[in-house]
């Protein structure tokens, strides 16, 4: 159990060093750190408790793996949802590549306030809940509002199998960020 969360900090770590050193200036807006609320969406979570904390960190890579156009942008993003700070009631550590389109004009709707977008994601979940650690498919979906170049609001909805003891890394998060 403390091997896979070493090992799911170490390989999250090694990640994102490996992106930082793409880039110089790489805290120029690239980095942004989350922090909220997680609601389970999964009874094995929801016999821990029903609401979690969440905190992450999203890394935008400068040099764009895939172009969806202009509107769109690839990052790394990596969670901890936790019952408590010490990790002894639970944890789940997704990690995925995103793609983030965005999707509105500043000063209409939604976007009164900035730019709106929704990103979807593909990963691995590192499920530490009801005993025994394990790695699982995870697919993830957000829908964001950025209120200006630094501070961000998103809801992130996440989807992954389920372990042999029936916990997932099914959860529903809402995050208040800021962007370096």
């Amino acid at each position: 159990m403390k091997t896979m969360k070493i090992a799911a900090s170490i390989a999250a770590l090694g990640t994102l060093g490996a992106a930082f050193a793409q880039n110089n200036n790489a805290l120029s807006s690239d980095v942004t750190l989350r922090a909220g609320i997680v609601l389970p969406l999964n009874s094995a979570m929801r016999d821990a408790s029903n609401l979690w904390g969440g905190v992450g960190l999203d890394y935008r890579f400068p040099s764009q793996a895939f172009h969806f156009g202009r509107n769109s942008e690839t990052y790394l993003s990596a969670d901890w949802f936790f019952r408590s700070t010490s990790g002894s009631h639970g944890n789940v550590f997704p990690v995925a590549i995103n793609q983030r389109f965005y999707t509105g004009v500043p000063g209409t709707n939604l976007s009164s306030y900035g730019r709106t977008y929704v990103s979807v994601g593909l990963g691995a979940a590192f499920i530490d809940v009801g005993g025994g650690s394990q790695a699982e498919f995870m697919g993830r979906g957000a829908f964001g509002i950025e209120f200006g170049p630094h501070v961000v609001a998103e809801a992130v909805l996440t989807l992954s199998g389920q372990t042999r003891r029936d916990a997932s890394a099914n959860a529903l998060g809402i995050y208040l960020g800021y962007r370096f």
